[in-house]
């Protein structure tokens, strides 16, 4: 919001010119490029979607033209709409893409050092990626026994995205190895399996591209429930360890718990076959197990 007041004020000046002559011109539309590059990648961090911080910066751009038609001085001209657009790609997709092969993180790796994502923590008690602490041990004041919380059922379902990236991957490798969604086992388990043998004809790691799917729509398959996220907090705050287990594939689990905004209340992640039982090792014999949002809600009593 502050970057774009500021890009607002500058364009209700009358008059920005440099004295430079004909360097004037050359100047002003590498800062209109700049200041859109910023503002993509600020929209980018604030989002965590590239379609929807360029779709938000193009239109800001358009907006700011038109205003400029109203300043004295000022007028409004397409072309700088194509320059801003320009430096909003390089923002949203050039300089994350930039950072990303210096630093050797994937896109939601450098999101996660950015920023731009929580972290969840791993089974060694790590942070999985980007260097943040996961929420810490209980010290034993927990009121509670541990809760070894379902995700699709809880916190948020992904099968639907899941299903949707089947039909997307089907659709982009078919070229390459034919995949038929509709054959595909229900069980995610089974499921990866199944794609593993699928990715050997040269797909590849499908599990990247199945994070990159899930990174661009998960904003729009998955929305936090306000109630239960409170109830999240209310049990971190009470020390109750928190687990998550699913038969979703890791990086499609991860993902989903950054957007639904679960991922710093949990101590622990587990997924693929045999999740809960692995969960269960971790948090413990007493762990209770909550496959509803009503049963979450009675863990934080009246």
């Amino acid at each position: 919001m502050v970057w774009a007041a500021l890009i607002f004020a500058l364009s209700s000046i009358p008059d920005l010119g440099t004295g430079l002559e004909g360097w004037d011109f050359v100047l002003r539309k590498i800062a209109h490029a700049a200041e859109y590059a910023v503002l993509g990648f600020l929209l980018l961090r604030a989002v965590g979607s590239q379609a929807l911080a360029a779709a938000a910066a193009v239109a800001y751009a358009v907006s700011d033209e038109i205003h400029q038609h109203f300043v004295p001085g000022r007028q409004a001209a397409l072309r700088d709409v194509l320059v801003d657009t320009a430096g909003v790609a390089v923002g949203v997709y050039a300089v994350p893409r930039l950072l990303q092969t210096r630093l050797g993180d994937s896109p939601l790796d450098l999101r996660r050092r950015l920023g731009f994502e929580p972290t969840v923590a791993d089974a060694s008690g790590g942070a999985m990626s980007g260097g943040q602490s996961p929420r810490r041990e209980s010290d034993g004041s927990s009121t509670g026994p541990p809760l070894a919380i379902e995700l699709d059922s809880v916190l948020g379902d992904t099968r639907p995205l899941w299903r949707d990236w089947l039909e997307d991957a089907a659709r982009r490798f078919k070229a390459i190895a034919p995949l038929d969604p509709e054959a595909v086992p229900e069980d995610r388990g089974e499921a990866a399996a199944e794609l593993d043998r699928w990715a050997r004809d040269g797909v590849g790691d499908w599990r990247a591209a199945l994070e990159r799917f899930v990174e661009e729509r998960a904003p729009v398959y998955l929305r936090p429930d306000a109630t239960v996220s409170a109830a999240l907090r209310q049990l971190a705050a009470a020390d109750r360890r928190l687990g998550v287990f699913t038969d979703a594939p890791e990086p499609l689990a991860r993902v989903a718990l950054a957007h639904l905004g679960a991922a710093r209340r949990v101590d622990t992640l587990e997924t693929g076959p045999g999740s809960l039982d692995r969960l269960r090792e971790r948090l413990g014999e007493d762990a209770e197990v909550i496959r509803s949002p009503a049963e979450l809600l009675l863990q934080c009593g009246p």
